[in-house]
């Protein structure tokens, strides 16, 4: 599965869950989404295909990101955004 359609999968899935899926850019690296749940729930999405790979800037990322607390996922398929969001919502 194309990355574009894991997105646009997350992005229907939080939209219906009364959230916001807010596309990152301006920074290299930075994840592909801050997903916005109801309840003050923030994550932050990195998406990736099957066979996909952290660049050693999106792990820097991950680890800043973490570090001040944040939740950040890596997903991977639709199937792990319905575990992710079951999750936390």
């Amino acid at each position: 599965m194309k990355e574009s359609a894991i997105e646009k999968y997350l992005t229907t899935c939080v939209k219906s869950l009364g959230g916001y899926s807010i596309k990152l850019n301006g920074y290299i690296g930075i994840p592909d989404r801050m997903v916005l749940l109801p309840g003050g729930i923030i994550l932050f999405v990195e998406l990736k295909t099957v066979i996909g790979r952290l660049s050693p800037l999106q792990k820097n990322w991950k680890k800043v990101l973490e570090k001040l607390g944040f939740i950040h996922l890596v997903l991977r398929s639709k199937e792990e955004i319905n575990l992710a969001l079951e999750k936390y919502i």
